[in-house]
C-alpha cells in the first residue's frame, strides 16, 4: 500500500446543483403549455431559457466527469 493518499472528492455541493436541474425540467412542460399559439416573444424566451437549462446541465455533466474520472 502507498503511503500517498489522494483526497477524496467532495461531492455534497452536487446535490444543490442536480436538484436545481431536476426543478427546472420539472417545470419545463407547464412552462412551455403557459405560453399562449400567438405569443411569440414570450415562447422566445421561454425557449431561450430552457436551452440555457439544457446548455449547462451538458457543461455541468461534462465538468463533473472531469471532476470524478
Amino acid at each position: 500500500m502507498s503511503d500517498h493518499m489522494t483526497p477524496l472528492t467532495d461531492t455534497r455541493d452536487m446535490i444543490c446543483v442536480h436538484d436545481l436541474f431536476r426543478r427546472a425540467l420539472a417545470d419545463a412542460p407547464g412552462q412551455v403549455a403557459s405560453v399562449k399559439d400567438s405569443d411569440t416573444d414570450r415562447a422566445g424566451k421561454v425557449a431561450s431559457y430552457l436551452g440555457e437549462v439544457l446548455w449547462f446541465l451538458h457543461a455541468h455533466h461534462s465538468g463533473e466527469d472531469e471532476l470524478l474520472y
